[in-house]
């Protein structure tokens, strides 16, 4: 009986590798076609160091904000904390959700603006107490 389902399984394989074989030769070609608009996107990025500068924002979440600067940078910059920080110590991460469950929020965006302040300093201060 096991001897069955093997040679069931094997041919079962054998078609498709066969199959998934025959649809990759016409669409060799096309791949190199999709290559160009993805090394476009790739050098188009230079967002990249721009969001390199908002860790260093993201160290400073207790400070008072600036006039200038918005809920969605202070958002941008407290997502910033929270990643570092749950880098740097992975069991932290259940802190920072616990932390911001509290405001209703799963994600970083959605903590309302007038609890943004106090959920800065709170996440800030897993950092420091460790």
């Amino acid at each position: 009986m096991i001897e069955e389902i093997l040679k069931d399984l094997t041919a079962a394989i054998l078609t498709l590798n066969t199959t998934l074989q025959q649809q990759a030769r016409p669409s060799e070609p096309e791949p190199e076609k999709h290559k160009a608009p993805v090394a476009k996107t790739k050098t188009t990025a230079p967002t990249e160091p721009a969001a390199e500068s908002t860790p260093e924002a993201a160290s400073k979440p207790d400070a008072a904000p600036t006039t200038t600067q918005t809920v969605e940078d202070r958002h941008k910059a407290l997502q910033q904390l929270c990643l570092k920080l749950v880098r740097a110590d992975p069991s932290r991460k259940a802190r920072i959700k616990s932390i911001m469950g509290e405001y209703g929020a799963t994600l970083v965006a959605d903590i309302p603006e007038k609890h943004l302040s106090e959920a800065e300093r709170r996440i800030a201060d897993i950092g420091e107490g460790d």
